[in-house]
């Protein structure tokens, strides 16, 4: 009998323990239907009705009140909730990934409802602007040199890396496809100068300025220019050799 109470005893303790244990939605309430669990919920508030987002990845919260049960959706892939479901009050976080070296904003709804009313929470993302050049310029030429110099604004991200690339055989250089010099750090704005060396005598080259950010490269115009004809040879007695 005493060996039966405390049998009982520690089956009760053992329940009270678990039933304090921190466990996950699907751990908690399994399969059961979500929408008839929800439909019975009553009094939903949200404490933002706007949440706004600069152009980099980054995160804000919403503050939800309820009394019973309650689901949440977003419409983009790009904005990421920490739950889609849970019970009474809760804080919701919400996930924006970078958004693409654009200057366009974009646009998405997160809906929370409890099965009786719906809270809409608009969301708008900045767009990155991109990086910009100026005072662009190409001298001292000469028969295989030339200097290049130029300055760059980029008002949101670090630029990380800033050059120029040039090719005399293709028309738009890029890092992948032309020659490259390049100078690491630069934040947000500077200027440049570099100096070009072992081109070849009377040949047209293609040049781009560029920076790298987070987000990717970022070139300027193409500009061209074209290295000085090779001074023809003299012979003994200083006549230019035909």
């Amino acid at each position: 009998m005493i060996k039966n109470k405390i049998h009982i005893f520690i089956q009760i303790a053992t329940l009270a323990v678990c039933s304090a244990c921190s466990t996950s939605w699907d751990d908690e309430y399994g399969s059961r239907d979500f929408e008839a669990m929800v439909s019975s919920s009553s009094s939903l508030t949200v404490d933002k009705s706007s949440l706004t987002f600069n152009g980099d990845a980054s995160s804000q919260q919403l503050a939800i009140k309820c009394e019973g049960y309650w689901q949440a959706a977003s419409t983009a892939n790009w904005l990421q909730l920490g739950q889609t479901k849970g019970k009474g009050n809760a804080t919701l976080s919400v996930k924006v990934s970078a958004n693409n070296l654009t200057s366009q904003a974009r646009q998405a709804t997160i809906t929370i409802s409890n099965g009786l009313e719906n809270q809409v929470v608009g969301v708008s993302q900045d767009g990155v602007p991109v990086p910009t050049f100026s005072n662009i310029a190409i001298s001292n030429v000469t028969k295989n040199s030339a200097v290049c110099t130029f300055s760059f604004v980029s008002t949101i991200l670090n630029v990380t890396e800033y050059g120029i690339c040039y090719s005399s055989t293709a028309a738009n250089p890029t890092t992948d496809n032309a020659d490259v010099l390049q100078q690491s750090g630069g934040g947000k704005e500077g200027t440049a100068s570099f100096t070009i060396s072992s081109l070849n005598s009377k040949t047209t080259y293609h040049l781009r300025a560029y920076v790298f950010t987070s987000m990717g490269t970022t070139y300027s115009d193409v500009l061209d220019f074209t290295t000085q004809t090779s001074a023809p040879k003299e012979d003994d007695n200083g006549t230019p050799e035909v």
